[in-house]
């Protein structure tokens, strides 16, 4: 019994049972009210000599037209067949009730036997057309609107997990740009030291190892804590000064209050390597960096711009990298104000209450 009232037709959309209990009896005494003469006093005192005969034409009017509309579901299960699905189906519909009509018109009207006064004049085939009618649009109309709904939730549905998928399987690709990115930076920056400093090469690979250690638990997750970026970061800094001596400086200006906020890892670091990448870092021209928060919302990185005369050549990732990946985690951009004389990037940070908000 519980299987009965929970169960839905694959072609139905919903459980219609508990409708068509309590709608036949409705519609059979609204039917019979308004085209047959049924009073109010009527309906309420009917027995079951006047009222089982409406009712059972009801019921062959609304298990009929339930059973055309599934045939023609199954017939025309696709959407692009919808147009000529309701075509079909309707002028069927419209076919078996005029015979349901003609039948009643020809058995003296089942309707006719519903009500008391045998006063009233018999109906009519097209006064009975029009009341089968009046019976049958309201349900057909009920029964495609559920259909309508069921098919869109179950469209909205699959448009979700194919977008979830989608964006998984894009972010899981930007992720894995990263740790090459890195490794490709990080050897060249080894190797352009080994000559001249081999003891601070050693204590390079050994800060290095930890570094990528790092790089590699925190690649794989979707967001960090500022605090964990940083602390990230400050091992990162040790390398570049490592290599570049005084000819880098940094200063890291952040309020306490925001380091337990949200961010897409290795996005710092990122914005790093691509300002030594594309600057000249040297002892007459040496490359400043900060990173400081606006309010609450921004996380910001500013260097001042001295291009190197020719350009190095990136490995695609970088900016677009950043760019993509918070478009796919948070739904929101990265602001880069490029001139002459600077360059700043903006990535948001997200607090915890606005994280568990954000599409994973």
């Amino acid at each position: 019994m519980k299987n009965l009232f929970t169960y839905r037709h694959p072609l139905i959309g919903f459980n219609d049972l508990p409708f068509i209990v309590l709608g036949i009896p409705i519609v059979a005494i609204l039917v019979t009210m308004i085209f047959f003469g049924m009073t109010v006093q009527d309906a309420t005192l009917c027995t079951f000599s006047n009222f089982i005969p409406s009712f059972i034409t009801t019921g062959y009017f609304w298990l009929g037209d339930r059973w055309i509309t599934i045939r023609m579901r199954r017939r025309f299960p696709l959407a692009s067949q919808t147009s000529k699905r309701l075509w079909t189906q309707g002028l069927i519909i419209v076919l078996y009730t005029a015979a349901m009509a003609l039948v009643l018109k020809s058995s003296e009207g089942a309707f006719d036997h519903s009500y008391h006064s045998a006063d009233l004049p018999h109906p009519g085939f097209i006064k009975s057309f029009v009341a089968c009618l009046f019976a049958t649009v309201p349900i057909t109309a009920i029964y495609e609107a559920a259909y309508f709904i069921h098919n869109w939730k179950k469209s909205v549905a699959e448009t979700e997990r194919l977008a979830h998928t989608t964006t998984r399987s894009q972010l899981e690709a930007l992720r894995n740009q990263v740790n090459p990115h890195f490794l490709f930076n990080s050897l060249n920056t080894l190797a352009s030291i080994i000559p001249d400093q081999p003891e601070d090469a050693v204590q390079f690979t050994l800060k290095l190892s930890q570094v990528y250690r790092s790089i590699l638990d925190l690649k794989d997750k979707q967001v960090v804590t500022l605090q964990e970026e940083l602390t990230f970061l400050e091992n990162y800094i040790f390398l570049c000064k490592t290599r570049f001596g005084q000819s880098i400086s940094f200063d890291i200006r952040i309020d306490e209050m925001v380091k337990n906020h949200f961010l897409v890892p290795l996005t710092l670091q990122m914005l790093l390597e691509n300002a030594i990448k594309h600057n000249v870092v040297s002892q007459r021209r040496p490359l400043h960096i900060e990173v400081y928060n606006e309010g609450t919302d921004l996380i910001c990185m500013r260097n001042n711009v001295q291009v190197k005369s020719s350009e190095v050549e990136g490995t695609g990732t970088g900016i677009k990298n950043i760019r993509e990946r918070y478009q796919l985690t948070f739904g929101l951009p990265v602001v880069i104000n490029h001139t002459e004389h600077t360059f700043v990037a903006k990535l948001p940070i997200i607090s915890i209450h606005d994280h568990s908000r954000t599409p994973h």
